[in-house]
């Protein structure tokens, strides 16, 4: 990994990433007809990151860059603050839906109104372990991610999890991982960042070397990262 790229990563914590079996087939989803804000792209401040996902591979070949992001599935967690980890979910769902990589079970139709965010933050907070606060964490996300993608027994039954939440000692090794699973996996990867304390989402990379779905024999450019924060005004950026 470039100098860059690690003085940026600097404080990484928690990844989330897709782990069980993907049946073959894949579904279309109607988009509801819900109002979203534009996301914008700009300028990249030096933020700490953490990422990742899984699951049989689709067909294809896997590029040496590959960016699953679409402007069609994303929204800002505003006006909810503290929403970032039910936010990501929801934008991550809906890249899987729209990009029809769900695979069998998959019966997420996307949204972006404020309701379905804070609908989905109450649920967390009921299925995670974070003591007090206002958001959740990355139990509650990874279960929102499970349950509201693939149903109640993703969530339930270790065998059909799709997401898990996972920690890695190292920038690189984190990195690698998630840049793995994108490649294997054509879904996106929920981060920690802020050491910790904010949810972030990975869609896509640049490498340089072997094929990261074959191999961790490559050497990372750059990652497109997205923050749910409007000001932050990183969507779909360089990392």
């Amino acid at each position: 990994m470039s100098a860059p790229i690690s003085r940026r990563l600097s404080r990484a914590t928690l990844i989330v990433l897709t782990l069980a079996a993907l049946g073959t087939a894949t579904i279309g989803h109607a988009a509801a007809a819900e109002p979203r804000p534009a996301p914008e792209t700009g300028g990249i401040p030096a933020i700490p990151v953490d990422l990742e996902p899984g699951g049989p591979r689709p067909s294809g070949a896997i590029p040496s860059a590959l960016n699953v992001f679409r402007a069609d599935a994303f929204r800002y967690q505003d006006p909810n603050y503290a929403a970032c980890t039910a936010t990501s979910a929801l934008v991550m769902l809906n890249l899987i839906a729209l990009n029809q990589n769900g695979g069998a079970g998959f019966s997420w139709v996307p949204r972006w109104g404020n309701a379905a965010v804070d609908s989905i933050l109450a649920w967390e907070r009921t299925h995670d372990t974070l003591a007090g606060g206002s958001g959740s964490d990355p139990h509650g996300w990874r279960n929102a991610l499970n349950y509201y993608g693939w149903g109640s027994a993703a969530m339930t039954d270790s065998a059909k999890r799709m997401y898990d939440d996972l920690e890695y000692t190292t920038y690189d090794g984190a990195v690698h991982a998630a840049i793995r699973a994108i490649a294997r996996y054509r879904m996106p990867v929920g981060i920690l960042g802020w050491a910790g304390g904010h949810a972030q989402v990975m869609t896509g990379y640049v490498v340089d070397g072997d094929n990261p779905a074959e191999s961790d024999a490559f050497t990372v450019r750059y990652v497109f990262l997205s923050d749910l924060l409007y000001k932050d005004h990183i969507v779909n950026s360089k990392v």
